[in-house]
């Protein structure tokens, strides 16, 4: 008896190709037809209308077929004066028509290629973490049930696998905003702490030295190796497949332990489908708890555990066969997922916007980024920055209007409170000028690893928050830092307590402000 699978969940695990169809078939190619006339008593024109009803139903099977839905029928009929049956053999690869009109039968047979897909695979956060490659979409392009019996699960986890690229790697880590470049910022005798910054010619000749300065001299352009995509999900190009191919196969010594689609164990060593069920190698195929895979919302996502912990960047080749003869296979890579879940890190702890630093820490602090202007498409206002300790605030960059790419650095000789200052301000727009704290928690958000930034758009044609932290942001659009690190959104074009805040972007100024302990 088999069981039903519903997709009845948002999110899953592995990679998944499993959703598959009864019949699914992307290409059906008409190879050879043959026919037969079973009714010598048939008058002439009833004979040519059956063959010319057999035609249309041998299309209309075919178009049944390419659309991934079952083309079998009984007493089909366009217009009531003949009719036509579709019997499928998919074994064999055919389908034969039956038409009738009076007392002519025409029986023609085609050959048709049962064994594509009806799947488009989405195989965008394909990803491995511990023992398991998990979260693997897969859309399913037609409504017939399939009935899935076995899974080959292959894999490539040699470094020559690992080395081969695809769109995804290439994508880095995205534009950076208001048209400016990344660098990599190394603060000066605590290399570890480097992190990705975008900045304007200006903030990297004169803020950064042109990485040749005193104090930063192992500043870069381009962005830190740490903060390149680590997780790398993609489909396979061919010449990635025959790059793949070429590479001497380096599997180690691990096996298939279980596997899950859409929160429902078909494998599992020991258990399912039978207490004799042994674990499965690279290649081998598994027979899995036979199930109706039904097109409830036309996802399925799949999650495989191995006996020992993929390789990141390793390749995979997984293929669903099904009851009916059809199969889906499909290669991709999948890479690590993101540490998001990182707690603050020692010597330091933020409340409601204020840092405390205990003694003999650097603190570094550089602008991402500044857009504000007066008005839509207006003239842009200033904005300066001062850096308050215990309560005594100093202006930073000499007082001067940020854009993205200003670093500043000192040392705390004593436990300390730290609170950043913005002022907004330009004469020639009605004289605006507006000054906000950290503390200020209607003006400004202080974001640490794992928060979710205010989904906000850009005043006028500005980027977003988003935009602006884009470097900064995991898969699921959440903050993606170090422990030791802080973000700060400064809103300074709007009073968030006046009641009108439909200008309010919340990126008027960014700050990311990191913490290390001075050796």
């Amino acid at each position: 008896m088999f069981n039903t699978l519903k997709n009845n969940r948002g999110s899953s695990l592995l990679g998944a190709v499993v959703v598959m169809v009864v019949l699914a078939a992307a290409a059906t190619t008409v190879v050879n037809i043959s026919g037969t006339d079973t009714s010598s008593s048939a008058n002439h024109s009833d004979s040519v209308k059956a063959l010319a009803y057999g035609n249309g139903g041998i299309q209309w099977a075919l178009d049944k077929l390419s659309k991934g839905d079952d083309p079998a029928v009984t007493n089909k009929t366009f217009d009531g004066k003949g009719s036509f049956d579709v019997t499928t053999d998919p074994a064999a690869g055919t389908i034969t028509v039956t038409a009738t009109v009076g007392n002519a039968v025409k029986t023609q047979t085609i050959n048709a290629n049962f064994a594509g897909s009806c799947v488009d695979d989405v195989l965008s956060t394909a990803i491995k973490q511990d023992n398991q490659v998990f979260n693997m979409s897969l859309d399913k392009g037609c409504n017939e049930v399939a009935i899935l019996t076995k899974v080959t699960v292959s894999w490539d986890w040699s470094a020559c696998a690992v080395g081969i690229g695809c769109e995804a790697d290439q994508s880095g880590i995205g534009e950076p905003p208001n048209g400016k470049f990344w660098i990599c910022h190394v603060p000066p005798g605590n290399p570890e702490n480097a992190h990705t910054l975008s900045v304007n010619e200006a903030g990297w000749r004169n803020g950064h030295n042109n990485g040749e300065g005193e104090h930063h001299n192992q500043d870069y352009i381009g962005p830190c190796e740490a903060d390149l995509p680590v997780v790398t999900s993609c489909t396979a190009s061919g010449d990635q497949l025959v790059d793949l191919a070429a590479c001497e196969d380096e599997t180690l010594d691990a096996t298939v332990q279980q596997i899950d689609v859409n929160g429902t164990s078909i494998f599992k060593v020991g258990e399912i489908p039978a207490a004799t069920t042994a674990a499965a190698s690279a290649g081998q195929e598994i027979d899995v708890s036979n199930f109706n895979l039904t097109d409830n919302d036309n996802n399925y996502l799949v999650d495989a555990t191995f006996s020992a912990e993929p390789v990141s960047g390793g390749w995979y080749t997984v293929r669903f066969d099904f009851s009916d003869g059809s199969h889906l296979e499909s290669t991709f890579r999948a890479g690590d997922v993101p540490d998001a879940s990182a707690a603050l890190g020692e010597g330091f702890e933020v409340t409601n916007g204020v840092v405390t630093v205990e003694t003999n820490y650097l603190v570094d602090l550089d602008v991402i980024g500044s857009s504000i202007t007066c008005g839509v498409g207006g003239a842009e206002i200033n904005v300066s920055v001062e850096l308050c300790k215990d309560n005594v605030c100093s202006a930073l960059y000499s007082g001067a209007d940020v854009d993205g790419g200003e670093s500043y650095e000192t040392t705390t000789t004593t436990e300390s409170d730290y609170v950043i200052r913005a002022t907004a301000s330009l004469a020639s727009c009605n004289n605006f000028s507006r000054t906000y704290n950290s503390t200020n928690l209607s003006q400004v958000q202080t974001l640490v690893n794992g928060d979710a930034p205010p989904a906000m758009v850009g005043f006028g044609d500005q980027q977003s928050v988003a935009e602006f932290l884009e470097p900064y942001l995991d898969e699921a659009g959440l903050v993606s830092i170090e422990a030791n690190q802080v973000i700060y959104l400064f809103e300074l074009g709007t009073n968030m307590n006046e009641g009108d805040t439909t200008g309010a972007d919340f990126q008027d100024l960014v700050v990311i402000m990191s913490l290390s302990q001075v050796q």
